[in-house]
């Protein structure tokens, strides 16, 4: 079977049709040409029995290169009797699982979750997450919220160390969302 069929310069004349229509490069990748316009990199390969297709990403975005070499990743998978499409959504899941277990993750969901609860004022909204973003997640952010050590004592040393510059009334503000934070956040 050849393989590597395609090069840049048939891929880049390659112009729309009414009908979509593929250039094969071999080994179950091609390049399907929309009638709009749009060129997606697919592979084509058979699991369980069953025939099955996973794109690969969309040209220019992904160059020839690099589909390349994520049509080896998927038949390195396919050797070892993994099927290509279940691993990228088991793994998608696995990076959302992770955003979600993070410091950013947690203080995002609570915000939302006290805005609906609570009916906080658009400019209660902004305030807060305003706070959120600018400080703690920025401070914290990308953590894994296990992995953070003493979370009560890096919740109280921002409020209570950067809005030093703000009113009495905006530190009580602070106070409050602080130990609304530390109580919800850092069980």
């Amino acid at each position: 079977m050849e393989t590597n069929k395609l090069n840049d310069v048939v891929i880049k004349n390659a112009k729309p049709k009414p009908a979509t229509y593929i250039l094969a490069d071999g080994e179950g990748m091609y390049l399907e040409v929309t009638p709009k316009g749009g060129k997606w990199w697919r592979l084509k390969y058979r699991f369980g029995g069953k025939q099955k297709r996973l794109s690969l990403g969309t040209y220019p975005e992904t160059r020839l290169k690099e589909a390349r070499a994520k049509r080896q990743e998927a038949r390195d998978l396919l050797a070892q009797g993994i099927d290509p499409a279940r691993e990228r959504k088991t793994r998608k899941q696995a990076d959302k699982t992770a955003r979600r277990n993070t410091f950013a993750g947690v203080a995002e969901e609570w915000a939302d979750n006290k805005i609906q609860s609570e009916k906080w004022t658009a400019t209660t909204e902004k305030k807060r997450k305003g706070w959120l973003e600018k400080g703690l997640i920025a401070h914290l952010g990308d953590q894994p919220v296990s992995e953070i050590p003493l979370c009560q004592d890096s919740c109280r040393a921002y409020f209570f160390t950067n809005v030093k510059s703000e009113g009495r009334q905006e530190r009580e503000s602070c106070r409050v969302t602080a130990r609304a934070l530390r109580s919800e956040l850092c069980r």
